[in-house]
């Protein structure tokens, strides 16, 4: 039996925006969860909610933005609407049709309520919360809010000291920095930088460093440093038997003699006590250049002679690999406890640069909140200022927000359905989100906690008698039935989720049932062969096909100029018209070769291209011909710089330096200025 999709969404999302229930919705992308936001908002408001006491919490400032914008359009458009329109957009909506007065109100109403509508990030929330309750919540107060930029500035001093302090945070330096780079230890440390309130929290749950270092030892199956483990394997061995063994072994084949040699080469490293040359010879013995246990270590005719070598050479050569194993781990232990010591020095360091300069990041504003609200010893008496202000709390986005958010979310939801927070006067949550739309985990977000929190408000709702309700928008609006045929087909059968509430079935019905598209699976583009190199006079200039990304970005491009000139129709608002080349939307992994290849092959087709959506504006070509002619004003002497400005736009000498050569060339010592 067919689905009505369109019905089928405007069912659900008539229960996701009624007024009197609680309701945790999960929607597809282009399900219209915004509208179903508004629209919630909207009857809210006709049912005689106050502005103020709305808190609506999304993940950005595009998105709050967005949602606060919508909301002012649709309640501007009924200030001005004329009786008929405005009761049948009521209607449709599932209001009173008949309160007409009411909804032109609302306009002015909304602009009029002190500090507007709550529409609002996260962070933004957490930064009033604090502003209203500092010395409660133990923050400067007019405390600042440090933007990325000096956020990345304390951190760098902070990543200075971390280097630089003594003690063991110096030696977890050096560990790293003896094995990384100069561009991935700064990598390393910014990932530290990143994860540190998470060291932070697992040194808190073991009770300190000490004990957290041991934890993270044991999880690792650790019980002794490399050292000493080291001394006691090598002290297990009767090395007069091994020797004996040596010798044997060079009595045989040739395979036996290599095997007896690199026995030597480890009584070498014993009798000069070099342990760690030893576990070095032990390995080289023991396992393969792959790192796998030799198959023979004795020869069949070496066998017969002397019938007990096998036995102890074998048990020796296990034995090493065992050790190999274990020194293993107690290098990842160590790797471990180290990065625990950085991101420690890391996580103190940058606090106090903060408590100095008297600002908080956005961890912080999260943090703080979540103790006021939670641990603090005014905790109920803050959650009795805000439950007199709130009727309703709507959550967008949920599936990017972090269990941290949601713990400090919680508290408030609890006073609306729980003692004297569960009043008469209606009070409801309304969450929404997709889990398959979870791209913030480096953030924290928890698609599985986003799934728990449906179960918790189901609870807390039924413990309270009131309604609850959980829609699922399957319907989209965006695309095509082939298009979400495809997505469906292609997840079919996989776990998007894992844990228990695993969302594992993808189902998309689409609104645009009649409006056919179409799903082109192109075949890989391999490496193309390189011709032979060009003769030294070639031009310098002349385009080669070197590489996968410039083919296939040439094939796109040729192939989208190819249906623009064969007026292929698209669908707009029901009808047919011919493409235009602002219908084609270029999606890319990341802004790699591919990007850049695909904006150039757009351009040689001569289509008109929006170009990139983001760029480094140090990277452009302009901004660098720039940069070099303000380094010349500066520094005339500076010759690498004055001849980028003659090869560049402003002074145009030809591409095959005919023109800058005999300038530059053979300047008995002179500037190129001169």
């Amino acid at each position: 039996m067919s689905i009505d999709a369109v019905a089928e969404a405007t069912r659900a999302q008539g229960q996701a925006a009624h007024p009197h229930v609680s309701v945790f919705v999960t929607a597809n992308a282009g399900s219209g969860k915004t509208k179903v936001l508004v629209d919630r908002i909207a009857r809210l408001l006709l049912e005689g909610s106050k502005p103020s006491a709305f808190l609506c919490i999304t993940y950005t400032k595009a998105a709050a933005a967005e949602m606060q914008r919508r909301l002012f359009e649709r309640l501007g458009g009924w200030c001005v609407a004329d009786d008929k329109s405005l009761a049948a957009e009521l209607e449709k909506l599932g209001a009173d049709a008949a309160d007409l007065p009411r909804a032109r109100a609302l306009f002015a109403q909304a602009l009029e309520t002190p500090g507007g509508l709550k529409i609002q990030t996260i962070h933004a929330f957490c930064e009033r919360l604090l502003a209203r309750f500092p010395l409660e919540a133990n923050v400067p107060p007019g405390f600042d809010i440090a933007d990325e930029a000096r956020s990345a500035a304390l951190l760098g001093d902070a990543r200075a000291k971390a280097a630089l302090s003594d003690g063991g945070q110096r030696d977890a330096f050096r560990r790293f920095a003896k094995r990384l780079y100069s561009d991935h230890l700064e990598g390393l440390l910014d990932r530290l930088a990143l994860r540190r309130a998470e060291f932070h929290r697992f040194a808190q749950k073991h009770q300190g460093e000490l004990f957290a270092a041991q934890a993270l030892r044991e999880r690792h199956g650790v019980t002794q440093n490399a050292e000493d483990y080291t001394r006691a394997f090598l002290a297990r061995w009767r090395w007069s038997e091994l020797r004996d063994a040596a010798n044997a072994l060079s009595e045989g084949s040739v395979n036996d003699s290599k095997a007896g040699e690199r026995l030597r080469a480890v009584l070498a490293c014993v009798e000069a006590n070099d342990q760690a040359g030893a576990m070095l010879a032990c390995f080289a013995f023991a396992l393969t250049g792959e790192g796998k246990l030799r198959a023979s270590f004795v020869t069949a005719g070496t066998q017969k002679t002397h019938p007990w070598l096998e036995p102890v050479i074998r048990t020796f050569a296990e034995a090493a690999e065992e050790a190999r194993d274990t020194l293993n781990a107690i290098e990842r232990a160590e790797d471990a406890v180290a990065a625990l010591a950085l991101a420690l020095k890391l996580d103190e360091a940058y606090g106090s640069a903060k408590s100095r300069a008297g600002v908080l990041d956005f961890d912080d504003l999260i943090e703080h909140a979540q103790a006021l609200l939670q641990r603090s010893e005014a905790a109920p008496w803050v959650l009795y200022k805000l439950d007199c202000g709130l009727d309703h709390i709507l959550i967008d986005e949920g599936q990017d927000t972090s269990p941290a958010q949601w713990d400090l979310i919680t508290p408030l939801q609890n006073e609306f359905f729980a003692g004297a927070g569960a009043r008469d006067r209606e009070r409801t949550v309304f969450s929404v989100g997709d889990p398959k739309q979870s791209i913030y985990a480096f953030q924290g977000a928890d698609p599985e906690r986003f799934l728990a929190e449906s179960q918790n408000l189901a609870t807390r709702v039924q413990a309270a008698e009131k309604q609850f309700k959980a829609p699922e928008l399957r319907t989209s609006f965006r695309s095509s039935p082939e298009i979400l045929q495809a997505v469906d087909e292609t997840m079919k059968g996989k776990p998007l989720i894992a844990g228990p509430g695993a969302h594992d079935v993808t189902v998309h019905l689409a609104a645009r049932a009649k409006e056919g598209g179409v799903v082109e699976v192109w075949p890989f583009t391999p490496k193309p062969v390189i011709a032979d190199a060009e003769p030294w006079d070639a031009p310098m200039d002349m385009e080669r096909e070197s590489s996968a990304h410039v083919v296939l970005a040439k094939r796109i491009a040729k192939h989208v100029k190819a249906m623009i000139e064969a007026r292929e129709a698209v669908w707009e608002k029901g009808a047919l018209r011919p493409m235009r080349a602002g219908d084609v939307l270029a999606l890319v992994r990341k802004r790699g070769a591919m990007f850049r290849e695909l904006i150039k092959a757009f351009k040689r087709e001569k289509l008109p291209v929006a170009g990139a959506d983001r760029m480094v504006l140090r990277d452009e070509l302009a901004v660098q011909d720039c940069l070099a002619l303000m380094q010349v004003a500066l520094d005339p002497a500076d010759d690498l710089s004055l001849a980028c400005v003659l090869k560049g736009p402003w002074c145009n000498l030809t591409s095959d330096d005919e023109d800058i050569f005999p300038l530059a060339y053979d300047r008995g010592g002179e500037r190129l200025m001169d």
